[in-house]
């Protein structure tokens, strides 16, 4: 998924170099990200949180397995969010290039 993204804005940027707004996610807390990874492990369920890709696959696959209990899936996934952090928006005319992708 964030390759995905950084391919978007890579393509917006040059099509708008001086003007794309755009959106960065900074890391996930990593002691909250912890946390998360305690309160499943506590609930027998294995969340597996090394990279984005990893956390949303492990998501997806308690989803299923709490298919018949939504409002427990609902407040693991407001536990989730906390260790999300605010995206900050820039616009592409912001940054200095340093040729790095």
């Amino acid at each position: 998924m964030k390759t995905c993204s950084k391919t978007t804005a890579q393509v917006i940027t040059r099509a708008y170099p001086s003007c794309a707004l755009l959106r960065r996610h900074p890391e996930p807390n990593l002691s909250k990200l912890r946390d998360l990874e305690s309160f499943c492990s506590k609930h027998g369920l294995q969340l597996n949180a090394s990279s984005s890709s990893e956390l949303n696959q492990s998501l997806e696959r308690i989803r299923h397995e709490l298919k018949d209990d939504s409002v427990f899936f609902d407040v693991l996934m407001n536990y989730a969010t906390k260790p999300m952090q605010l995206a900050t928006y820039f616009c592409s005319g912001d940054v200095i290039d340093n040729g790095k992708d």
